[in-house]
């Protein structure tokens, strides 16, 4: 008995979901406006023929979201043989960060792990030009960073200046309020 009430609910609802109509109007600021209820002045529209577009497999949409790796660079000296490797995880690529103020906040990560990271500083590079002098951790924030589009980079370097391993660069958007936008 439950179960022909609920196809009998099920075919209700259905029903009424196909008659559902849709209607077409402009309103008083111009703006075009579809909706499912009928108001004075709408005109009753048909979809169209709806365009399916089929899924991306999870593994590949996870491949393409990871950020790029570079090409690890051997510190072959005074740190022993090992391949370090930079990735700028904040501000993530290609991310609108909104800074009225010019700040963009920075985060490192490196792997493996440093064993001598008191010796060790970051470099950043943005836009190709190093920034600021080298800092001891693997976070900081960029200062005065002016609107538009910029690239980033960050260096590792030992106590002696070399480079050990840099990381691939990202692009972010620093977003300001215009001044030529006044508020309502």
């Amino acid at each position: 008995m439950k179960t022909l009430g609920v196809l009998l609910i099920l075919s209700l609802t259905m029903t009424v979901e196909a008659e559902a109509a849709l209607y077409r109007y402009v309103d008083e600021q111009g703006n075009v406006v579809y909706t499912d209820r009928p108001v004075p002045g709408a005109e009753p529209v048909s979809p169209g023929a709806i365009t399916v577009i089929p899924t991306t497999p999870k593994t590949q949409v996870e491949i393409e979201l990871a950020p790029p790796q570079s090409p690890p660079v051997s510190a072959k000296e005074d740190t022993g043989s090992v391949d370090y490797r930079l990735r700028i995880v904040r501000p993530r690529p290609d991310q609108g960060v909104r800074a009225n103020d010019g700040r963009v906040p920075v985060e490192v990560r490196v792997e493996p792990k440093p064993k001598a990271a008191s010796s060790l500083v970051y470099q950043a590079y943005l836009d190709g030009q190093p920034y600021g002098d080298p800092s001891r951790t693997l976070q900081w924030i960029l200062e005065g960073v002016p609107r538009g589009t910029h690239t980033l980079t960050v260096a590792m370097l030992d106590e002696k200046g070399r480079e050990l391993a840099r990381s691939p660069a990202i692009t972010f958007h620093v977003l300001r309020v215009s001044r030529l936008i006044r508020p309502r």
